[in-house]
């Protein structure tokens, strides 16, 4: 079935539906991405303000080594640093970890995705990035932030010669944690953060938007409701009624209850534009009715035809003269049935006003066969229509 055979009602509830659920989505999709966007900021903030305290608290711990906190073994941990890290101000979830980007150990090396974070950290103005990761039902925030050379780093990064005999006898003559510069990136603090609790699933995730679709369903009943009683009820009824005067030629007046005043002042208008036309009408068949009554009591024959020749009105007499029954005469070409010099010597109109009768003389073809002569006046009764009429005498 095409719309387009709806009812105007169907219709309209059809797109207030389509409408609504549209902009169900669209807010939808634009509250989803600025809650997205807010609890990365706030994420990004969180985890940006732990990075910075351990490397604050890094800088103030000359010669520690890097630890990850918690779940190194006890081995590889360092006393200083692990006192470092612990006066960090972070919730327990978060996963601190001091990488370092030099071959100094084997405990500290980075993962592939904090490897793989080291140009953007070096690209940064800030010396800093971020990756949401996604992987085996969970969801977590990495942040990196970069560990640089700073004067109490060149005792030990800086020329061999200046390094401790600690450290010299640790590594040899080029390798690469010597000769570096102050603000070089040798490492970073990494801190993940678990998203679960930021992004839940579930209920909790679609419920709002449940709830959303719900109040906008029943906007959209209540409004396509209002709208079909005061609108489109008495529209559509006001339709009905000109579509059946349309087919059956009678003027109906419309009374729609509970409609809106708008629409009560259209009905009232349609229903004054109806009176009239009823009046018109009658007085056209009244006037018709009279005017046939006059032609059929004329002696003469009286023919009414378009430019064209096509007959649209007669009378008795001019049946008897043609020898055509009412069947055969109407919508016949008079140019065909009267001959002479007719169509040259119609009259013309002046404007909109018929100017004044054409007399002449013509033979008529009668049905049974050779011609009548016949007296014949023809005026331009509808100007605008084209319409003349023919009164012929036989001589």
């Amino acid at each position: 079935m095409r719309p387009s055979t709806f009812r105007m009602g169907t219709r309209f509830t059809i797109f207030m539906l389509i409408l609504m659920l549209c902009l169900l989505l669209v807010s939808s999709l634009f509250t989803y991405q600025r809650n997205r966007t807010l609890i990365d900021r706030l994420v990004l903030n969180e985890a940006r303000l732990v990075a910075g305290e351990v490397a604050e608290l890094m800088g103030e711990a000359v010669g520690v080594a890097p630890v990850m906190r918690p779940g190194v073994p006890a081995t590889h941990r360092s006393t200083d640093l692990e006192a470092v890290v612990n006066r960090v101000t972070a919730p327990e979830r978060f996963l601190i970890r001091v990488v370092s980007f030099l071959p100094a150990s084997e405990h500290f090396r980075p993962t592939d995705v904090e490897t793989a974070l080291k140009p953007l950290v070096q690209s940064s103005s800030r010396r800093e990035a971020s990756r949401l990761l996604k992987g085996e039902g969970r969801k977590e925030f990495l942040y990196v932030q970069a560990l640089t050379v700073s004067e109490k780093c060149l005792s030990c990064h800086g020329a061999r010669d200046d390094a401790p005999p600690s450290v010299r006898s640790l590594f040899p003559r080029g390798h690469r944690i010597y000769g570096h510069s102050s603000g070089d990136l040798i490492g970073a603090v990494a801190v993940t953060i678990p998203m679960d609790e930021f992004y839940p699933e579930g209920w909790s995730m679609y419920g709002g938007l449940f709830v959303k679709g719900v109040i906008f369903l029943l906007v959209v009943y209540l409004i396509g409701k209002l709208m079909r009683r005061k609108i489109i009820d008495p529209v559509a009824e006001l339709a009905e009624t000109v579509t059946g005067m349309a087919k059956t030629g009678t003027f109906t007046p419309v009374t729609p209850p509970g409609a809106d005043p708008d629409i009560r002042a259209l009905v009232a208008a349609y229903n004054e534009m109806m009176h009239e036309l009823q009046m018109r009408t009658d007085q056209y068949r009244n006037s018709e009715r009279r005017y046939r009554a006059i032609v059929e009591m004329s002696d003469a024959a009286i023919v009414t035809f378009i430019e064209g020749g096509n007959i649209i009105l007669f009378n008795t007499r001019a049946e008897r003269l043609f020898g055509l029954e009412k069947g055969e005469l109407l919508g016949r070409d008079f140019f065909s049935l009267v001959t002479g010099e007719i169509r040259s010597r119609l009259p013309r109109c002046r404007g909109m006003e018929p100017m004044q009768g054409v007399r002449m003389q013509a033979l008529v073809a009668i049905s049974g066969g050779g011609n009548v002569a016949v007296e014949m006046v023809i005026s331009a009764v509808d100007c605008s229509n084209g319409i003349y009429a023919a009164i012929l005498w036989e001589k």
